[in-house]
């Protein structure tokens, strides 16, 4: 350098000792940085960068934070930094104890609603309805007087273990037996409620409506009915008439006492007082396979008097009766066919 020029105090600073911060500083630029340590030195020497004096140097890409990288490369130890694919595994061993856990609920909730909905079906197929309606207080055959048949028992209508009883009368095709006053009544007497009842009087009328009143026959004529089988029973001054009205298809003799409405007329002998000609006497019906069954109760006195104690409480027993009696004929038809 030429004389006369200042030389920055920077320059003639010594090289940091080891230990100490900061190196050589770096001259200006377009100076010239101080002469290599060797002459004879085949690489030149690269100038060492210092920082001011009291100044934290900056940080070589050694020195970066742990918390951005890791092991090698980050400086920081490989057990400080993140095992992802372990992470993942227990995300994914939670998400599937979760999804087993959400189809046992799902499957549980299925189970009990399904029982429940299986305990309704039974209890609805175990309840079945009555064809039977009955006025007046309920009421059963007693024994019958000696030398009388005995009514039958009343049928439940729900089978044994060979099925509905009834079956056989379900239709025409299947009873074919005769039928007839005398075949379906034979009793010259019954015994109902503790009193004797003696048959006075039997008939079998065609057209049905003929045997009716209180519009009784318009219902039973648009079910097709065939034929109307009346008997009558009396006790003293009390009368009963039970009646077969007689269908080819049980679905017939149900759908015709769905809007039952007046009663059959009370059958009297020749010579004895009239009853239940007009409504207003108590009456009964049913049905039975291919049958209807009704009754109408009244006095026997002369005058007309169309109720009676005695015999509205004796119409649920000749109901009885008159079941037991077609059961009787089904049977008969189902030892037939086999």
């Amino acid at each position: 350098m030429s004389e006369g020029t200042d030389i920055p105090a920077e320059w003639t600073r010594q090289p940091a000792q080891p230990g100490q911060p900061g190196a050589a500083p770096v001259p200006p630029q377009g100076g010239f940085g101080p002469p290599p340590a060797s002459y004879g030195s085949s690489v030149p020497q690269q100038p060492t960068a210092s920082a001011p004096l009291g100044a934290t140097p900056y940080p070589t890409q050694a020195q970066a934070p742990a918390a951005f990288g890791g092991g090698a490369q980050g400086g920081a130890p490989d057990g400080d930094r993140p095992d992802w694919e372990a992470l993942a595994d227990r995300n994914e061993a939670v998400h599937r104890r979760r999804t087993r856990m959400k189809i046992v609920v799902w499957s549980l909730a299925g189970a009990l609603v399904l029982g429940g909905v299986v305990a309704t079906a039974m209890v609805l197929s175990g309840s079945k309805k009555s064809g039977k309606t009955v006025a007046g207080p309920t009421a059963s055959p007693s024994a019958p007087a000696s030398g009388s048949a005995a009514p039958s028992p009343a049928a439940s209508g729900s089978g044994g273990p060979g099925g509905d009883p009834s079956k056989p009368l379900w239709e025409a095709t299947t009873d074919t037996a005769p039928l007839s006053a005398t075949g379906l009544f034979p009793a010259q007497t019954v015994t109902v409620n503790g009193a004797t009842w003696t048959r006075t009087i039997d008939t079998v009328t065609d057209p049905c409506w003929d045997a009716t009143t209180g519009g009784l026959g318009s219902v039973l004529g648009d079910q097709t009915c065939r034929q109307v089988i009346r008997v009558t029973y009396v006790s003293g001054d009390s009368a009963v008439t039970l009646g077969v009205a007689v269908f080819d298809h049980q679905i017939q003799a149900e759908n015709s006492l769905k809007n039952y409405k007046g009663h059959i007329l009370g059958l009297s002998a020749p010579g004895a007082p009239q009853f239940c000609n007009a409504v207003g006497c108590a009456s009964t019906h049913g049905t039975l396979g291919r049958y209807g069954y009704l009754t109408v109760e009244g006095s026997a006195k002369q005058g007309g008097i169309a109720q009676d104690a005695a015999a509205t409480a004796a119409a649920p027993g000749f109901d009885d009766y008159i079941k037991g009696q077609l059961l009787q004929r089904a049977k008969a038809e189902s030892s037939a066919t086999r």
